[in-house]
């Protein structure tokens, strides 16, 4: 994993969704990992990996309990994802 790249993901997700209320998490990591809300990640595509790490880093970071994070509360996702970048970029 590169948790550079994972971090700044994060960052951007954050962003998208306090620029942004109508955004959900899911969407927000679309964003800032394919480039577009409604981004597929698939096989071979770039950004999938980064897009299945950025998901699975704010998932466990807010003890969420399925795959889906469309669901994880706005401020919970921006709190977790801003609290996630500055831990993966610790030094």
């Amino acid at each position: 994993m590169d948790r550079a790249a994972v971090a700044v993901a994060l960052v951007r997700a954050a962003t998208a969704m306090e620029n942004n209320p109508a955004v959900n998490p899911d969407e927000a990591v679309r964003i800032a990992t394919l480039g577009h809300p409604q981004g597929h990640p698939g096989f071979g595509q770039p950004g999938t990996d980064l897009f299945d790490q950025v998901t699975g880093v704010l998932r466990a970071a807010c003890h969420w309990p399925t795959a889906r994070i469309d669901g994880i509360p706005q401020a919970q996702a921006i709190t977790a994802a801003y609290a996630e970048a500055g831990r993966l970029t610790a030094p």
